[in-house]
């Protein structure tokens, strides 16, 4: 530090450590000429021979290079981290880098905000700006939040483990169990395959019609949480008022497999009836064909009359599902028409992975 000036709390070991420092402050050098062109710049810290060596008169504040050459050429560049021998020797002017590994970021100058780990691992460009780089594993845009994977994402095989969504509150995503549709009722509580519109014919439900539906749980259900019976509908009017639909469902349950426990069929089904909203809610719900959305939870941690116990919930069990429309309180200004149901589903969290084995127990 033979040109010092005013520099303040700095520490430098090595030949020529520093050597053009004269206002620069909490600036540490170790080993020989690292930081030794830096004039000005602050809280820099530079470990191995020639790290942040720079060009005469530049200066550059709060970067870490540590390992031979290191930011070599860092001139203005600044809060760059580089860690590894010869990482980022021709950065200059970039900022806010992260660069590990031998020879990391080997040509980047000029670009910034990249993050590149890995030995060799390289910019695509010496300009770039936002570039992620793994190992070649990981690769992405920083900026526009986006990831790629070049090769198999391995989970571990525990049922509570899998991808969630959110990162403020990471939660499993919901997808939908799509169940058998309204082909089998052949008696007299079967719907009307009726004019919906134009050359289209859809099921129409009258007070008592029902469905029968079956249902599959896939491999990828978050053990131990609930499923909701999810009503597509609509009705086809052009004068209706308001009011609400009334459906019913009755389910039973078993495990697959042949197991001792839990594969026979729930001896008496669970039932309970539930309500659309008044379709008169001050938006488009009075639309003629505009669809509706009704839903239902139909399991609990502790089964009643009307739920199932989820904690018998497993891959390659079944749902047996009766679905009834029971009560039109449609209202109209004219006629009340019958509602159309399109398609019943069921809700449910998945893991977005499969499980490690195809039989039970399925996560060992």
């Amino acid at each position: 530090m033979r040109s010092n000036v005013a520099a303040n709390d700095c520490t430098a070991v090595g030949k020529s450590s520093q050597r053009a420092a004269t206002s620069g402050s909490l600036n540490v050098g170790v080993g020989s000429a690292t930081g030794e062109n830096n004039v000005t710049g602050d809280r820099n810290t530079w470990v191995g021979a020639l790290a942040g060596r720079s060009f005469t008169g530049n200066s550059n504040s709060e970067n870490v290079g540590i390992g031979e050459q290191a930011g070599l050429s860092i001139t203005t560049g600044n809060e760059n981290t580089m860690i590894g021998r010869r990482v980022g020797v021709v950065l200059s002017t970039g900022d806010n880098n992260t660069l590990i590994g031998r020879q990391a970021g080997l040509t980047l100058t000029t670009g910034s905000n990249n993050i590149l780990i890995g030995s060799d691992i390289d910019a695509s460009a010496v300009g770039v700006n936002n570039e992620l780089n793994i190992g070649d594993l990981i690769t992405g845009d920083l900026s526009a939040l986006t990831t790629s994977l070049a090769g198999i994402l391995i989970l571990p095989k525990a049922n509570t483990n899998g991808i969630k969504v959110e990162l403020a509150a990471p939660t499993f995503p919901w997808r939908d169990i799509i169940g058998d549709q309204f082909t089998r009722n052949t008696g007299p509580t079967k719907p009307i395959l009726a004019t919906y519109n134009g050359a289209i014919k859809s099921w129409q439900f009258g007070d008592g019609d029902e469905a029968y539906l079956s249902f599959h749980i896939p491999h990828d259900y978050v053990v131990g949480t609930d499923i909701h019976l999810h009503i597509h509908w609509s009705q086809t009017s052009t004068t209706a008022t308001g009011g609400t639909i009334d459906f019913k469902y009755f389910a039973i349950y078993a495990k697959g497999h042949n197991q001792a426990s839990g594969s026979t069929f729930t001896s008496t089904p669970v039932t309970a009836s539930f309500s659309s909203i008044d379709i008169n809610d001050g938006g488009g719900g009075l639309n003629q064909y505009q669809q509706h959305l009704t839903e239902v939870i139909i399991s609990a941690s502790t089964p009643t009359a009307a739920l199932l116990d989820r904690d018998d919930f497993e891959p390659d069990g079944v749902i047996e599902l009766t679905l009834e429309m029971d009560t039109n309180s449609l209202t109209n200004s004219v006629s009340v028409l019958d509602p159309f149901i399109h398609f019943a589903d069921i809700h449910y969290q998945s893991t977005n992975s499969g499980t490690k084995d195809k039989v039970p127990d399925f996560y060992t």
